[in-house]
């Protein structure tokens, strides 16, 4: 990292979308791993009202993003900052789902994380369950539900799942609006919850009895793709909800190394690159899977996993020697792409 010249970067992270305060705590870490000697820093920080601004010592001033003589970077009042750059912290809807990637690209400002197409299609666990399931890859029945479903809906989601059935928002990370419906009471009032997240869209999806969450991270940058060895969530609730993943006092363990067969470690990392393939991911991200006895299932992708203290993909990370400083070999690729 040494030989690259200083260079001006852009940390994104807030956002209008329901993740937002996880953002902010990615940021956090990302900027006290960010070597100073190769890179200078911009901190653009999104409010939940979607107002951008640069926080500086002196306090926040509004920016805009925009491309001036053919270069992209951020505009504040007259004074104009190019970026070479951006990492864009930003976790599910309005975040990872394309769309602040299509923002990005509109300008000419190479970012890390997928591009446009990918975070859309990613972000849709109806739509990444649907291309697992076209090459080939396991997932438990599910089904999508838009808008509020009517009684013949419900009984032919109860058909085809049974209960428990899992419900969760089709566009949204963090286990944000999820939970497990045991009867018909539970089932509406889950689907009617998560439908309000969002933009609405649901999946159900019929619960394993037994299920290992494990979780396989991806690094591609120019000096080469690797995945990791499939960690393991371990927690003692139903399911690794959103206060498991993030509350000071959560019961859950992460094993960085599942205490899995080789074979099985294989098969999921032979699946996790054949989703990365098909679904164009690049960068950064989090292929996630059930072990059901010897069954492997695909569960779902995340493009921007969370990168708080205690979240996994930056363990999982800085385990590895060729990969513990993950945050600067990101900026230098996507510094590169700019050149």
């Amino acid at each position: 990292m040494k030989n690259i010249k200083k260079t001006t970067v852009a940390v994104i992270s807030g956002g209008i979308g329901k993740e937002h305060g996880i953002s902010v705590l990615g940021k956090n870490y990302v900027l006290s791993r960010i070597d100073r000697s190769c890179f200078s820093v911009l901190d653009i920080f999104i409010d939940r009202g979607g107002e951008w601004y640069l926080e500086e010592k002196s306090g926040r001033n509004i920016v805009h993003p925009i491309r001036k003589n053919g270069r992209a970077g951020f505009l504040s009042g007259s004074r104009f900052y190019p970026v070479a750059a951006a990492f864009p912290i930003l976790h599910g809807d309005f975040g990872e789902d394309g769309r602040i990637q299509g923002l990005l690209e509109c300008i000419g400002m190479p970012f890390v994380g997928c591009k446009t197409i990918t975070g859309a299609v990613a972000a849709d666990k109806c739509f990444t369950k649907a291309v697992a399931e076209s090459i080939g890859i396991p997932t438990v029945p599910w089904t999508a539900v838009n808008g509020v479903p009517d009684g013949e809906r419900i009984k032919e989601i109860e058909d085809t799942l049974s209960y428990p059935i899992f419900v969760k928002p089709a566009r949204l990370g963090s286990s944000v609006g999820a939970g497990i419906a045991h009867d018909r009471a539970e089932l509406c009032s889950l689907l009617s919850a998560a439908g309000e997240l969002g933009d609405g869209r649901v999946i159900a999806e019929r619960c394993l009895r037994s299920p290992r969450e494990l979780e396989c991270a991806m690094l591609d940058t120019a000096r080469g793709r690797i995945f990791t060895f499939p960690a393991e969530v371990r927690t003692e609730g139903e399911f690794y909800s959103f206060e498991e993943k993030y509350s000071s006092t959560s019961s859950a363990k992460l094993a960085l190394r599942a205490e899995i067969t080789e074979k099985t470690a294989e098969c999921i990392k032979d699946y996790a690159k054949a989703l990365a393939d098909a679904l164009g991911l690049e960068g950064i991200s989090r292929i996630d899977f059930f072990l059901d006895g010897d069954d492997i299932y695909f569960n779902e992708v995340n493009t921007m996993p969370g990168l708080t203290e205690s979240s996994l993909y930056p363990g999982l990370m800085e385990a590895k020697e060729e990969s513990a400083d993950f945050v600067n070999l990101l900026l230098e690729s996507a510094v590169g792409a700019s050149l």
